[in-house]
């Protein structure tokens, strides 16, 4: 009889939940559901494994929402060194969790092979509302960019900040001479290291 591990039930769990959300455009990699973006921008569903007893599994459900620009200022590299590259762990701009219901401790996700039918559905049914209603509509960059400007109304996650977030929306778009003004903006607020990144962004050389 193969034995049942945390790692077993969780990979059966994405699998199960990637099938039922692949309407969504959703599919597994890894410990993950992913959801790809426009300009190598993604979504991703990680289940973070915690400690747990032998034949259980125990997770909190993180979504994060990468913008690769961002990704690559906190990183100090061009857009072509970042592009294609796995996405870390720290790195997202938007994230927050999918609780589990009723779950003790609260909102962690708890699963053994008796409960597997059970604790998938109640995955999908939690996840499936908060991809559509908040996290799917922010994935295309434009929309993120309207998000953002909108300060009458809060972010829906922790975020890494309103105002870098709205020049990584835009920053593939700006004329190199528009990028230069920039810079020198940066540069006259105090913010060297950022104004370094914008000169070096597009450099395909690096």
């Amino acid at each position: 009889m193969t034995k049942v591990t945390g790692t077993t039930l969780v990979n059966a769990m994405l699998e199960a939940a990637a099938g039922e959300l692949a309407d969504l455009g959703v599919r597994r990699e890894g410990r993950a559901l992913v959801v790809d973006g426009e300009r190598g921008d993604r979504l991703t569903v990680l289940a973070d494994r915690r400690a747990a007893p032998a034949g259980t599994a125990s997770f909190h459900t993180e979504v994060q929402r990468y913008l690769l620009p961002f990704t690559a200022s906190n990183r100090r590299e061009p857009l072509s060194a970042v592009r294609g590259t796995p996405y870390r762990d720290g790195e997202a701009f938007l994230w927050d969790r999918v609780l589990a219901p009723n779950a003790w401790p609260p909102g962690i996700w708890g699963v053994t092979a008796e409960t597997l039918d059970t604790r998938t559905a109640e995955f999908v049914a939690a996840l499936r509302p908060a991809l559509v209603g908040t996290w799917l509509p922010l994935l295309p960059r434009a929309a993120l960019h309207a998000a953002l400007r909108d300060t009458s109304k809060p972010l829906p996650a922790h975020d890494g900040g309103r105002r870098i977030g709205e020049l990584m929306c835009v920053i593939e778009d700006a004329t190199p001479a528009d990028r230069e003004r920039l810079a020198d903006f940066l540069e006259g607020r105090g913010d060297a290291e950022l104004a370094a990144w914008v000169r070096i962004a597009f450099d395909q050389r690096l």
